[in-house]
């Protein structure tokens, strides 16, 4: 316990900001996922696709052709490839947690590397104090600008950006253990490699290091004795310095030329784009509406009118700000500390939108790469490195006052980790699970791809896109379908869903014009179409008891029975029915409705017994039924389609 105890306090700050951050998944017993069934489900699926690819599995036998948008390659160029940030992955996949599970345990363990790896770099990089580097850790891996972009997980994993900081720190330190040749060499690889690293763990955050380690090497050749050292370090390790440089280069060829290829392919950003995600001054208090402490200023006017709001969640806290800010004028009196300062608010500035002019315009048009940034409010997560060593300086300087002042200190700290604080929207992880079961349940064996529609689906294009995709991935079949940062050019099924006869004959055209530019195999594509589990009403099917065969205008008693998977209860008396489907609402065997003859609570099950009259027409008729509230939605499976032969 006495060796622990100098880590009492960066634990408690680390767990403590983990609880805040993530707190929808750790109080739920990992029952729930954050964020939405968009973004999140992507991210998870592209560091599944890094799992098997490294596995060498079928269908994941090239990086960046994963199974959708099939048979499109190069697709995984269409986003982040997430590699560098896989390892915390793999290490849960390799001890058999499921890829979901796994995925909420990445979460953890990167935000707890990004904590571990600030904390080193404030207390041995920096010579800051226990309690400054634990609270300027903590605001580094959970601020709210982080949180807040939690369905973007590609801007979590940020922790080979502070090794290749600390790796500089250790380069220009004083200490002259560290200015051993055997010293300068590993940390010159060390950073050079940890920035290749960052690039392939994110482009955004890899792209604002590059940005940032210009601004930084710009002020710092400005200031005579940064520019001594630097040219020191240039004339002392020049051929180390090249080596690394041109591995790093190596490391990165990949990725830049499949990035290339996709740009050629579909096109890169507009300023006009980027335009819409600068943030104006004010922007820089905004935390958003489901900020614990400041939810309430997203109603005042200034913040009212913020274009792609959802984007400009970048605000740190009025007291964290003013603390950031104080501890940033204090680090003036040392170069590092005024390099990083000084960087900082360049960044900062450039990145902001004057009225109407922002200096960001010429980062774009003449920084390399800067195309490919259409977000730059995103910035403001890497913004949080010079914010964690302003936060850390200031509250060393208040503790420095004295015994009281230490206790302030401390209180100063736990309050700016509070200021973090978000709701963030979360799903059931076992009800997507179902839904992504249900699907590839409808992939068989003879389908050399897929094609799923959803139907009466009530959610948005992607949410169904991407069930289609970890729907692949359990059934080990291509899917047509697909979600990324972009499309293929000429795809044509960004919407499935089926409402209507109209809706399923423009996603037939949709599909037979996709396998003639294409050159498939028709007979070889399968299209699957099945009613999924959304909103706090789900069914699933449990039995039926139908006649196969029956005398047409005969009277025949049948029976359905459904189980309550949803989180509602069902209500006798409150439009809760079992309707006719194929097609939905028919008249075929004498009525379209049964009505629920109990309340169902969710976890139980109900038989719906009725008295069906066969069709007068001869031949086989489809038998088949799904759960509806009317005049709100139908939900649920579909009970599987019986066809019932009827006879004279």
């Amino acid at each position: 316990m006495q060796r622990l105890r100098p880590y009492l306090l960066p634990i408690a700050f680390c767990v403590g900001g983990l609880v805040l951050a993530h707190h929808e998944t750790v109080l739920t017993g990992f029952a729930f996922t954050q964020n939405d069934l968009g973004d999140t489900r992507f991210n998870n699926y592209l560091l599944e696709h890094g799992w098997r690819w490294l596995l060498r599995r079928p269908g994941h036998l090239s990086l960046w052709d994963p199974p959708f948008f099939h048979p499109v390659t190069n697709v995984l160029a269409y986003s982040d490839p997430l590699l560098g940030a896989g390892p915390p992955y793999w290490i849960w996949r390799a001890l058999g947690v499921p890829p979901d599970t796994s995925f909420q345990l990445w979460v953890l363990s990167v935000g707890a590397l990004n904590f571990a790896t600030c904390y080193l770099l404030l207390r041995r990089g920096f010579g800051q104090g226990q309690l400054g580097a634990a609270a300027g850790s903590a605001l580094f891996a959970f601020a709210g600008t982080r949180i807040n972009q939690t369905m973007h997980h590609q801007l979590f994993p940020h922790f080979w950006t502070m090794i290749c900081l600390f790796a500089v720190s250790r380069l220009f330190s004083k200490d002259e253990a560290e200015k051993t040749e055997q010293r300068r060499i590993l940390w010159i690889w060390a950073f050079a490699l940890s920035a290749a690293l960052q690039l392939w763990a994110g482009y955004y955050l890899g792209w604002f290091l590059v940005l940032g380690l210009a601004v930084a090497f710009a002020w710092a050749m400005a200031h005579a004795v940064s520019r001594r050292a630097i040219l020191e370090l240039a004339r002392g390790h020049p051929y180390t310095l090249f080596l690394a440089a041109a591995t790093s280069g190596l490391i990165l060829a990949p990725m830049a030329t499949h990035l290339f290829e996709a740009s050629k392919a579909v096109g890169v950003r507009t300023f006009g784009e980027a335009l819409t995600m600068l943030p104006a001054p004010a922007t820089w208090l905004h935390l958003g509406r489901f900020s614990w402490l400041y939810g309430w200023m997203a109603k005042l006017p200034a913040f009212g009118r913020i274009p792609m709001e959802h984007e400009q969640r970048v605000g740190f806290g009025l007291a964290t700000s003013a603390l950031c800010a104080y501890g940033l004028w204090q680090c003036r009196k040392s170069a590092a500390g005024r390099v990083m300062a000084l960087s900082g608010l360049t960044l900062l500035v450039a990145a902001t939108l004057f009225g109407s002019f922002s200096a960001w315009k010429l980062v774009f048009e003449y920084f390399p790469g800067a195309q490919a940034v259409r977000a730059v409010a995103r910035i403001s997560i890497f913004l949080l490195v010079p914010l964690a060593l302003g936060l850390s300086e200031a509250l060393r300087a208040v503790a420095q006052r004295g015994k009281a002042f230490a206790v302030v200190a401390l209180g100063l700290g736990a309050f700016s980790l509070l200021e973090q604080g978000q709701t963030t929207p979360a799903f059931d992880k076992h009800r997507n699970r179902f839904d992504v079961s249900t699907v590839a349940k409808g992939v068989t064996n003879e389908c050399g791809a897929f094609v799923f529609s959803p139907v009466q689906g009530y959610g948005p294009y992607w949410k169904y896109q991407l069930d289609a995709m970890w729907a692949s991935l359990e059934s080990g079949v291509p899917t047509l379908n697909g979600y990324s940062g972009n499309n293929p050019p000429g795809w044509p099924l960004g919407s499935t869903n089926l409402h209507s006869a109209l809706d399923e004959a423009r996603t037939a055209m949709a599909i037979q014009q996709w396998i003639q530019q294409e050159r498939l195999d028709a007979s070889r594509i399968c299209w699957v179409k099945l009613g999924l589990q959304e909103g706090p009403y789900a069914a699933a099917f449990a039995w039926q008891e139908v006649p196969a065969a029956m005398r047409a205008l005969e009277r025949y008693k049948v029976s359905v029975t459904m189980r309550n998977i949803g989180s509602a209860r069902w209500m006798r008396g409150q439009q809760f029915r079992l309707g006719s489907q194929a097609p939905r609402d028919n008249l075929s065997f004498g009525l379209n409705r049964v009505e629920l003859p109990d309340d169902l609570p969710p976890g139980g099950t109900v038989t719906f017994p009725f008295e069906v009259v066969a069709p007068a027409a001869p031949g086989r008729h489809s038998f088949q039924w799904r759960m509806v509230r009317d005049g709100v939605m139908w939900f649920g499976e579909l009970t599987p389609e019986v066809a019932v032969t009827v006879e004279p």
